[in-house]
C-alpha cells in the first residue's frame, strides 16, 4: 500500500499519525542501517537493539525533519550517531570490540565495494577462497581503524553512496569528505599491506 511512495509523502503520513507509513520506513531501511551498523561496531548481539535505537529517534523526532536534506541522509546521520555512541559507552567500559561481524553471505561484501584490492592473477583456481580470505582480514582491519575513518569507508565503499550524500550525513563539505576518504583508504591498504604482500595478492592504492 506504501512501497510506491516516496519518502518525503511517507513523512507527511507519518506527521499526520500514520503509524503503518512509518512501517514502511523501516522496511525500506532496515537491510541498509543493519549492515552499517554490524560493519561499524562489529557486535552482533546489539546490532538489533541500536537499529531499534535509530527508528525510535526517528519516530520521535521526525516532526525536527524539515527537509533540509533528503530523508535518507537524514536517517543515517542518526543511524551514524548512534553507533558512534555505542562505540564511546564501549570505550568508557574498557570493552573489546568482537571480530564476529560475518562478511560474505546475505551481508554486504568487501571484496565487491573496496575498488582498492584485487586478486591477482585472475586465473588462480583458489580465487574464491582468497576472495574470502581478503574479506576477512578487511573486516578485521576495519575494526582497528578510527571510527570516522571506518564510518567514512563504509559509507562510500560498501554502501556506494555519492561524495554528496556522505556529506550530507557527516555534515561536512564534499571536499573534507574526499580528503578524509584519501586519508581512509590510505590507511586501510597500510593495515592490509603485511598480510597481502606475499600472498599473490594486490593492495590498490
Amino acid at each position: 500500500m506504501y512501497s510506491e511512495h516516496s519518502d518525503e509523502r511517507l513523512v507527511e503520513l507519518v506527521r499526520g499519525g500514520n503509524r503503518e507509513a512509518y512501517d514502511e520506513i523501516v522496511d525500506r531501511y532496515y537491510r541498509p542501517l543493519y549492515n552499517l551498523i554490524l560493519k561499524n561496531t562489529g557486535h552482533r548481539e546489539r546490532v538489533e537493539d541500536l537499529l531499534q535505537e535509530v527508528f525510535l529517534k526517528g519516530w520521535e523526532r521526525i516532526e525536527k525533519f524539515h527537509g533540509s536534506s533528503s530523508f535518507f541522509t537524514w536517517l543515517y546521520r542518526i543511524a551514524v550517531n548512534v553507533c558512534l555512541d555505542e562505540l564511546r559507552r564501549r570505550k568508557r567500559r574498557g570493552w573489546v570490540r568482537s571480530l564476529d561481524a560475518p562478511v560474505g553471505g546475505e551481508e554486504e561484501s568487501f571484496t565487491d565495494s573496496l575498488k582498492q584490492m584485487q586478486t591477482s592473477p585472475r586465473s588462480n583456481p583458489d580465487m574464491e577462497h582468497q576472495a574470502r580470505e581478503i574479506q576477512r582480514l578487511v573486516h578485521e582491519a576495519m575494526l582497528t581503524m578510527k571510527d570516522d575513518q571506518r564510518t567514512i569507508l563504509i559509507l562510500r565503499e560498501m554502501q556506494e553512496l555519492s561524495y554528496d550524500q556522505i556529506a550530507e550525513i557527516l555534515e561536512i563539505n564534499v571536499g573534507t569528505v574526499k580528503s578524509r576518504l584519501s586519508r581512509a583508504r590510505n590507511e586501510l591498504a597500510r593495515l592490509l599491506r603485511p598480510h597481502i604482500e606475499g600472498q599473490g595478492w594486490e593492495v590498490l592504492q
